[in-house]
């Protein structure tokens, strides 16, 4: 078989969703056995052996199908046991590294009882809606015949729990040089009990480090064998010890903490032996350590071609968790060829290993197989640090890889991209039994090549003897074949076989899936998948949510520490979906101070809710910002279960704290500099700038250059979005929708930083175009649309204003018209902007920002000739382009290179971009990095407006007329969830208020 796979596990956000997750390259076929046959199991046999031979309440019993060759299995197929009298069942729970072993694990209950040795009758394994199938060939089906096993020397005891006790205390692994553990390193020391555990808080264990004692603190109950506590310390400058660590006599101290056996009713015995000196781990902290990157390597299962469009994946790993920003890369030597592999994400529960993913392409062809040179690691403006002490960058330099003759590439060849399978994930009801009204019930759609996904497309669920549907929620990001899918329980959900998915059930639902590589959409077809008896459901069971997790959200801006203005956003995930209503609160620890984060809004069909604080000039920590304890506050609102209940119950609010991070610092603001970069335009004479005309004719009762008025209106509306405002009393605003032959007026409020920033879902949803409006919201405010893929954003306009230009129709758009704007779709890409109408009326007309690449479309007033002209500063002359129109009198011009592009090879927002000559009508958009943005040509009077709100979560460039919002894609939340937002279109928004010029 070759090099054995390395087993990996994801983890869907918030749920205590485990799958096994495989490599992304099956065996090859070319490599199998002469003869061809299904794989068929060769023995069942137990895998763990009991303290005394004697499994108690709470132990696990696991046991191990082996298997003639490699299998894929999916789902969750069960093992039974004999257990006494009664048959239980063992629940799969992964393969070994070579796919030939199956594992099953079943946790003792009170009322098991085995006194000569549980057993495993014949044909044992049941699919229960999973499958298990040959790994080089998913359409055979193994084997599941096998003889009994009668009896195993382990016998079973349910109605005892004795207290585990202390067999070994032991330092884990090496000091990574010369037998000396140098400053920050981590000295990792091992615990094992004679019974599996469950620890509560944060126990530790006494260390002597010279003569000096040190505490290593608890990290985590082994999740293979949870027998073992592993405890860590991380050593300081001032450590010393040249004889080696040693271990006192009962030396694990609670520290408030609790250490159970598995049943969690016997505390643990924690007496134990002396650990004496041991030279082999000496101690000198004036020295410090480095983060050193290991060999890279490509993962692989035996001989593979990768043909075009195929992933090739190799980890770099290092001894220490990390953390990276940007987007570094991996050289790869493909035939000779250097290809450039780009960093996907952290991979692995400790956040060691850096995933970085090349997609082969047509002209890719290696022979001999590939390799990856010495230093093959590229910061690429990025940055990589360790995790827990980010001061200590990481040391990229490593060895060459030699050639992996196995692995070669023939990027002529292709595969048709499709659906491979679709499965239930291995989330469990919370009561074992069913799930219950706001649970989650989680499927992975898997495919044949990497995929990304718009909108929202949605996977048909039978519940009972009704349809629901499973909506998409996102691509793992290392694992970019795999999407989750995810239905919530209602009321009316009930099904006492367990839910199915019909063949065939994936629906696009207005969204897309394509190949990354290539755009190609995949062949959606799919066999039925049944959920088995581990997934029933009983909606009418409610019971009141509980928190599952708290944890820190977006990443600062600008490295480690969040700046005055920004916001920092944190996250409660809940077992069950919820419904808030107001601004309930969540404490944060800044410096010595706690703040209160805001309610912003609800994801995952209700099991997360944001909250959000922005950060004050005299906010300052400088070790990093912490949760603590039960520090969700309602605030007089409320957090419910998701029902239609009248009275729903109450979410319970109970939760851990969350330590100090020190990746999450706070700076302090020094100074206000925001006219550090202002010229005076007095001594510029170049017409184009002549922004200093008289606005008398604007009666403006705010001096913000835009006329006053009381409501302001959506442009276009339809579908669902979202909206950012401010408003004017800085308590309220009052909204109206009307759309479908309905209106709904309601109150918002603000959050605490005095902005109110709220989605517009789909009880709001309007399926035809309707009217959107705000009664008492200051200047500034937008608003977005989702479409099909991604959103388009657009200020809101004065309700008093009568605009008359409307946008110009290019052709190869659908652009629809309603109320005083343009929802514009491009036909081909599917990107999507909103284009207000206008009302100004004069000969030169400007783009309010203009940033990389782009276009504009116009129509010349004397049909014959308009000029565009680009000034990249303020002291620049301006660079004019001739636009001639088509053979219908439209211009359709395409810059395929960034207009402004400076010194540092980065490219800048232009100070200034017009088109004379042209209609009104015209307008334009511009591209960076991905999508695009799209906004009219404005007169020189029109561009006095406010700038627009940032309501924080967003990265925002602005020119100096004008504003670029692009939503962040968020990085890895904590150590051991991920989670992807959407990414806002890229969307030219309102005018800067200073007309003063402003270097971008």
């Amino acid at each position: 078989m070759g090099e054995a796979i390395r087993s990996k596990r994801v983890a869907v956000p918030g749920s205590g969703v485990f799958i096994a997750v495989v490599a992304l390259f099956a065996w090859s076929p070319s490599q199998a056995d002469a003869v061809q046959h299904a794989p068929e199991i060769e023995s069942v046999a137990s895998r763990n052996s009991p303290f005394g031979n004697t499994y108690y309440l709470g132990d696990e019993i696991v046991a191990g199908v082996t298997f003639d060759k490699p299998v894929r299995v999916q789902g969750r197929p069960l093992l039974a046991l004999t257990i006494g009298s009664q048959t239980r069942h063992a629940e799969y729970s992964g393969l070994d590294g070579s796919r030939t072993w199956a594992f099953f694990r079943y946790r003792v209950v009170e009322s098991d009882t085995d006194t000569d040795g549980y057993g495993i009758p014949a044909n044992a394994v049941s699919l229960n809606g999973g499958a298990i199938r040959d790994e080089s060939d998913e359409s055979v089906d193994a084997v599941l015949t096998h003889a009994a096993l009668t009896t195993t020397p382990y016998r079973v005891d349910g109605s005892q729990s004795p207290a585990p006790t202390v067999h070994v205390v032991s330092i884990s692994g090496f000091p990574e040089s010369g037998g000396v553990y140098k400053q920050y390193e981590s000295i990792s020391v091992t615990v094992r009990f004679s019974r599996n555990l469950r620890v509560t808080g944060n126990p530790r264990i006494a260390l002597t480090i010279g003569s000096n004692t040190r505490h290593a603190t608890f990290q985590e109950v082994s999740q293979v064998a949870q027998n073992l506590a592993y405890f860590s310390y991380t050593v300081q400058s001032s450590d010393l010890d040249a004889n080696g660590i040693s271990i006192p006599a009962n030396a694990i101290s609670l520290n408030g903490a609790t250490i159970t056996g598995p049943a969690g009713v016997t505390s643990a015995n924690l007496v134990h032996t002396e650990l004496a000196d041991d030279s082999r781990y000496r101690v000198d902290g004036s020295t410090a350590t480095t983060l050193k990157a290991g060999t890279p390597y490509i993962w692989h299962e035996g001989p593979k071609v990768f043909t075009r469009c195929e992933g090739v994946r190799a980890d770099v790993s290092f001894r220490h968790p990390l953390l990276v920003s940007g987007s570094p890369t991996l050289r790869l030597d493909i035939g000779g060829v250097t290809r450039e592999a780009r960093f996907s994400d952290l991979d692995g529960d400790d956040n060691k290993t850096m995933s970085f993913r090349y997609e082969v392409m047509a002209e890719d062809s290696d022979t001999n197989g590939i390799s990856i040179p010495a230093n093959a690691i590229s910061l690429n403006g990025g940055s990589i640090v360790r995790r827990d002490i980010p001061e200590i960058a990481a040391d990229i330099t490593h060895a060459a890889q030699s050639t992996y003759r196995s692995l070669t590439v023939d990027g002529s060849a292709s595969s048709p991209n499709k659906l491979r399978y679709v499965f239930f994930a291995s989330n469990e009801p919370a009561d074992g039994e069913a799930f219950s009204v706001g649970e989650a019930i989680y499927l992975w759609a898997v495919f044949s090549h990497s995929v990304e996904v718009t909108g929202t497309p949605q996977l048909a669920l039978t519940v009972g003897n009704d349809t629901a549907q499973a909506d998409f929620q996102y691509v793992v990001r290392a694992w970019p074949t795999y999407a989750l899918f995810a239905y919530i329980v209602t009321a009316s959900d009930m099904d006492v076989d367990g839910g199915t998915v019909a063949a065939d059930a994936l629906s696009l639902n207005g969204g897309t899936i394509a190949r990354t590589c290539d755009s190609a959409a995949p062949n959606l077809a799919h066999a039925e998948v049944s959920g088995g008896l581990s997934r029933k459901v009983d909606g009418g069971v409610a019971v009141a949510p509980n928190v599952r997790a708290v944890r820190f959200g977006n990443r600062p801006k600008g490295g480690l520490a969040y700046n005055s203005g920004e916001m920092i956003e944190a996250s409660v995930t809940f077992d069950r979906a919820v419904t808030v209503t107001g601004t309930p609160q969540l404490g944060l620890i800044i410096g010595n101070s706690v703040r209160q984060a805001g309610f912003q809004r609800l994801e995952q069909g209700g099991l997360i809710a944001i909250f959000g604080y922005t950060v004050q000039p005299s906010d300052a920590d400088t070790d990093g910002i912490s949760i603590p304890a039960n520090a969700v506050s309602l605030n007089g609102f409320s957090i419910a279960l998701k029902s239609d209940s009248s009275s729903p119950d109450a979410a319970t609010l109970t939760h851990p704290a969350v330590p100090r991070d020190p990746t999450r610092k706070v700076q302090r603001a020094t100074g206000d500099d925001d006219d550090a970069d202002t010229y005076d335009d007095d001594d510029d004479t170049d017409d184009d700038d002549t922004d200093d005309d008289d606005d008398d004719d604007d009666t403006d009762d705010d001096g913000d250059g835009e006329p006053a008025c009381t409501t302001r209106v959506a442009p276009y509306w339809r579908g669902t979005g979202g909206i950012v405002l401010e408003p004017a009393n800085g308590r309220s605003v009052d909204m109206t929708l009307s759309c479908d032959g309905r209106t709904k007026e309601e109150t918002l409020y603000a959050r605490d930083d005095g902005l109110i920033v709220q989605l517009l879902g789909e009880s709001l949803a309007c399926r035809s175009a309707g009217t959107l409006s705000f009664e008492g919201a200051e200047p500034g405010g937008w608003y977005w649309i989702n479409g099909n893929r991604n959103a388009a954003v657009s200020p809101l306009v004065c309700e008093d204003s009568e605009p008359t230009h409307r946008a110009l129709d290019p052709g190869g758009v659908s652009l629809e018209r309603s109320g005083r704007g343009a929802f514009v779709s491009h036909d081909r890409s599917k990107l999507i902007a909103v284009l207000p109408d206008t009302s100004g009326t004069c000969t030169e007309r400007y783009a309010p920002l203009w940033l990389g690449a782009g276009g504009l479309v116009g129509r010349p007033v004397d049909g014959e000739t308009a000029t565009l002209k680009v000034r990249c500063s303020l002291f620049d002359s301006p660079v004019p382009f001739t636009l001639e129109p088509d053979s219908d009198g439209i211009v359709r011009k395409v810059f395929d290179e960034p207009l402004c592009v400076g010194v540092d090879g980065n490219n800048y927002a232009a100070y200034s971009v017009s088109i004379t000559g042209a209609e009104a009508g015209a307008w334009y958009w511009v591209t960076n990095e991905r999508n695009a943005a799209a906004s009219p040509f404005l007169c020189d009077s029109e561009l006095g407006g406010p700038e627009a709100t940032d309501p924080g979560g967003v990265d925002a460039t602005s020119g100096s007329r004008g504003t670029l919002f692009k939503h962040r894609a968020q990085r890895p939340w904590t150590d051991r969830y991920r989670r992807r937002w959407p990414e806002f279109s890229r969307v030219v928004r309102s005018v800067r208020q200073d007309r003063n010029a402003t270097r971008p």
